[in-house]
């Protein structure tokens, strides 16, 4: 009898394993990928073509392309309309977006000329979903978690960090990747590769073959944009406290050493000012000479006159969750400039639509 069992465990174990690495991780699985994800049309010869015609598939799709309209009314247009007007000689290869999350949409729509995006958040980058060979239960899961995940970034513009850690990594879809592929699906963008990131003794990032049936901490996805220019987009999983980084002295060398870049800091927790995020905060100012981003960010009062900054929408203090994290330097100086209009949702909007944002350019 236990021999019997030992045997159907093996054989259990066989058949896991099998599933778990049916399908390699193509070029045209991550196309298709993420246009379903997205909720768009995939090909009659994609792997994905007969999922389409599950009902909680096409619930999917429709929810999914009411999000897609919505977030391009509210949201997309007028951050374009900005873009056209007050990044007009911008030219970086590089933007660097710390407390990002999941968010890559919005680093794309304000920096769509960027070549390498880097992307830091403390949820795991996961793993590409193998969607043919999951379960009925967990595809129907992965779906219905997916909506609610996306649902915060389209009414508000940014991902909370509760439902992150509850739509996101307890997601049979797991990790920030499959939200970013559906963003890229959105954005009309093409994933063509997905690569394991690991850093040496030298502080350098190493790009190797992902291991799809791992869960991995660090992801890369290299994409085609709809004109045709080839570009990446970098995820690291890494905790920015002083403590993590001094613990973590590669890391701490790699992102010192990154030069001149843009930045981008969106509904960043108000992490910045507080005396335990302090290196991020001089990596940050040492290395960045454009940034957009709103008052949970860098202090105002770091912007001395090395920097010119142009305010967009009102401030009268900081959001209430955060009460003590007000700053009277900012409120003053939102006083004593003139208006300019914020036309779309930018990290935490206050009562009666008040938001705010800033364009900081180092001279």
């Amino acid at each position: 009898m236990k021999k019997s069992y030992s045997f159907i465990i093996l054989i259990f174990i066989f058949i896991s394993t099998m599933r778990l690495s049916a399908a390699p991780i193509t070029q045209s699985y991550l196309t298709d990928l993420s246009r379903f994800l997205a909720g768009k049309h995939v090909s009659r010869g994609s792997k994905l073509y007969r999922l389409t015609f599950r009902k909680e598939y096409r619930s999917f799709k429709r929810r999914m392309a009411a999000y897609k309209n919505k977030y391009s009314r509210i949201t997309t247009r007028a951050v374009k309309r900005w873009r056209r007007k007050w990044m007009k000689n911008h030219n970086a290869d590089f933007c660097f977006y710390p407390f990002a999350g999941a968010d890559f949409i919005n680093v794309y729509n304000f920096y769509p000329n960027v070549k390498t995006y880097l992307m830091i958040g403390l949820e795991h980058a996961g793993r590409v979903p193998d969607l043919p060979m999951m379960s009925r239960s967990r595809f129907k899961r992965g779906l219905n978690m997916m909506i609610r995940g996306f649902r915060m970034i389209v009414n508000y513009n940014f991902y909370r960090t509760y439902g992150m850690r509850k739509y996101i990594e307890k997601s049979p879809f797991t990790g920030t990747v499959s939200h970013i592929l559906a963003q890229m699906g959105w954005l009309g963008i093409r994933p063509v590769a997905v690569h394991k990131v690991e850093i040496n003794s030298s502080s350098k990032l190493v790009f190797t073959k992902i291991n799809n049936h791992l869960f991995h901490k660090r992801i890369a996805i290299d994409f085609i944009t709809p004109k045709g220019e080839r570009k990446r987009v970098i995820y690291l999983r890494l905790d920015l406290k002083n403590s993590s980084l001094r613990n973590k002295p590669r890391w701490k060398k790699y992102l010192s050493k990154l030069g001149t870049v843009s930045g981008f800091l969106k509904a960043a927790s108000y992490l910045l000012p507080r005396l335990h995020y302090s290196i991020i905060r001089r990596i940050c100012l040492s290395n960045i000479n454009h940034l957009i981003q709103g008052d949970s960010g860098i202090p105002f009062k770091y912007f001395g006159k090395n920097w010119n900054t142009t305010l967009f929408g009102r401030y009268r203090r900081a959001h209430m969750i955060f009460p003590s994290y007000s700053q009277p330097m900012l409120r003053r100086a939102y006083r004593n400039r003139r208006y300019r209009r914020l036309g779309f949702m930018y990290s935490y909007d206050r009562p009666r639509g008040i938001r705010n944002m800033m364009l900081a350019v180092r001279k």
